[in-house]
Parts: structure tokens; C-alpha cells; sequence
């Protein structure tokens, strides 16, 4: 705040947000998709399962625009400077692929972030309507339907519970990505930060920054889910709409 001012807090917002949407373009339809094909075609008893291995599958695809922003926005909040000129220079000195540098480091913690986030949310909800299902059942109107504030709660709990699972590796992600050249690979990463000066290990070093992860994703998650919701079900009515006009139906 002395430095920069508020706006400090929001270096590399442009990569950041540019970066989401074109993941969310990718993440989102190839999700759904997977995820309908499962619930048609697997048992109902894999279905949990089956959520993480769509998410996983989403997860990977979307680092395709995942790296490249990231690189470019961890550039520019430790070091500043323009997009432009960060982009260029990215090119002329390596080319198509300096914007991959660290994949691995950066796959490390968004995989396993959209993993969660996705799979986690659907789970949370279907839990939640299990067991408002069994109350109301036990009133004689099953009630199987979420609220838009049980949505909002279910989000807000998987943003919790991912920002804490994903805190390790977001460190790790960042330490590579940023002082990569201090580190020879990911293990000796680990190695390092959970060793102190006096050559003990605390492997509790690795949840360091866990707690304002936590912090900013539970509003992100309640947020950002629930809209998507609202969004995906509009879309969907909307077709639903077209499709009857189309071949005349009622």
C-alpha cells in the first residue's frame, strides 16, 4: 500500500482476468460434457468418482491458457512494467514455448485447484440435497432443489476446503516459477522449505499463506460457482425454448 497504493493490489489483473475467461471457455463445456456423458453411461454408484475424473480431464485441457497467464502474471506483480512489453520480450528471447516455462510447476497447483473446485462443489450440493431430502421426507414433501443461499453456502465451502487443500502447492508453484533458479526441481523445493535453519523439518512451512488463500477463495468460490449456475441454467432454458419452437412443440 505505501509503495503502490490500492492499485498495487491489483498488478496483472488484466492477464489475470484474460487468463479465467479463456479457461472457464475450456473448462466449463468440456466438464459438463464429460460429466453427462458419465452420469448416462457409469453407474450411479461411480458417480463421485467420476466427477474427480471429469474434473481432472477439464483441469488439464484448460492449461493451455492457465501457463501462459500465469507466467505472465507473476511477472508482472514482482517485477511491474506493461503486457506488451512483457509478451514481446517473452517471445524474442524463447519464443512460443517461454510461455510454458514451468509448466509442470504450474499444473502442480491448478489441476489439482480445478479438481477440487469442480468435483467438490457438485459433491457438496448433492450432499446437501440428500439430506434436506431426507428431512423433508420425513414431513411428506421431499424436497430435492437447492436455494440460491444453499448454492452460495456450498460454494463458499468448497472454495474453503480447496484453498486449503491447494496451499502447499500454490507455494511450491510460486517459489518455482518465481526464484526457479534457487531450486533443482520440485522435490528439492519441498526439501527446502520445510527444512529450517537448524536442519529440523516443519512440514507445516508448507501451508504458509494457507489461511488468506482460504480467505479470498471462500468469497471467490461464492461468487463465481453460483453465477455460473444461474448462467448455465438460463442457457439451458433458453434452448429448451428454441427447441420447442423449432419443431412446434408445446
Amino acid at each position: 500500500v505505501r509503495r503502490n497504493g490500492v492499485a498495487g493490489f491489483y498488478r496483472g489483473i488484466g492477464p489475470a482476468v484474460g487468463t479465467e475467461s479463456a479457461a472457464s471457455v475450456i473448462k466449463f463445456p468440456i466438464y459438463e460434457g464429460l460429466k453427462g456423458f458419465m452420469f448416462a453411461n457409469v453407474a450411479s454408484e461411480f458417480h463421485y468418482v467420476g466427477l474427480f475424473v471429469c474434473a481432472i480431464l477439464a483441469a488439464i485441457a484448460t492449461t493451455v491458457t492457465t501457463v501462459p497467464g500465469e507466467i505472465i502474471k507473476s511477472r508482472l506483480m514482482m517485477n511491474g512494467g506493461d503486457v506488451w512489453s512483457l509478451v514481446t520480450g517473452i517471445m524474442k528471447e524463447d519464443g512460443v514455448l517461454g510461455f510454458y516455462a514451468g509448466y509442470s510447476a504450474c499444473c502442480l497447483r491448478d489441476v489439482p485447484f480445478t479438481l477440487f473446485q469442480l468435483a467438490l462443489y457438485d459433491v457438496f450440493k448433492q450432499l446437501f440435497i440428500n439430506v434436506k431430502s431426507r428431512y423433508t421426507s420425513s414431513k411428506g414433501a421431499v424436497d430435492e432443489s437447492l436455494s440460491q443461499g444453499e448454492e452460495i453456502f456450498c460454494a463458499a465451502m468448497t472454495g474453503g476446503v480447496t484453498g486449503f487443500l491447494t496451499a502447499p502447492n500454490d507455494l511450491l508453484k510460486t517459489k518455482l516459477m518465481v526464484d526457479g533458479h534457487l531450486y533443482n526441481g520440485l522435490f528439492d523445493c519441498i526439501s527446502k522449505t520445510v527444512r529450517t535453519e537448524s536442519g529440523g523439518l516443519n512440514p507445516m512451512a508448507l501451508l504458509d499463506g494457507a489461511a488468506a488463500r482460504v480467505a479470498w477463495l471462500a468469497p471467490y468460490c461464492a461468487i463465481y460457482l453460483p453465477v455460473y449456475d444461474i448462467m448455465k441454467k438460463r442457457v439451458e432454458r433458453s434452448n429448451g425454448l428454441l427447441t420447442k419452437k423449432f419443431f412446434g412443440l408445446p
